[in-house]
């Protein structure tokens, strides 16, 4: 494949963003109001995911400063959604751990946008649906290599 069709591709997928952003996410948003913030409930998934934190990590991961995690922090915190573990070690060292009440407003926001995303698309023609089942399937595949 020659650089100009890489060039495409690359272009296409970056216009993807904002139209999925657009015609997806922002009518959920609107459609599920929760008490969390994107970037709250981005940094719940990434503790479930991939377990316990510290704030550097964390911040990190989230690519943010140590000081724009901390309200991010606190409102789960206040929320009950994660806890904070002082190291055995070194009491400098917070752990910031995922509660079960966190782990369920996940699962629980999951389910929420399935069902929403269901209501959605479930009006499409038959086609259109095979369609994205088969290009969802080889964008997970490919997306994975990146």
């Amino acid at each position: 494949m020659d650089k100009q069709q890489v060039s495409e591709i690359a272009l296409q997928l970056s216009n993807l963003i904002p139209i999925f952003h657009r015609r997806v996410m922002t009518p959920l948003e609107n459609q599920l109001k929760t008490s969390l913030s994107i970037l709250q409930r981005y940094t719940l998934m990434v503790l479930n995911e991939e377990g316990p934190k510290t704030m550097s990590e964390l911040s990190a991961k989230m690519v943010t400063s140590k000081q724009q995690m901390t309200p991010i922090v606190d409102k789960l915190f206040s929320e009950g959604y994660v806890q904070r573990k002082h190291d055995d070690y070194d009491r400098r060292n917070v752990q910031i751990i995922i509660t079960t009440a966190g782990i369920d407003f996940i699962e629980n926001h999951k389910q929420d946008i399935s069902k929403e995303i269901h209501k959605r698309i479930e009006d499409l023609d038959p086609d259109d649906l095979h369609t994205l089942q088969r290009s969802l399937v080889d964008l997970y595949t490919i997306l994975n290599k990146l």
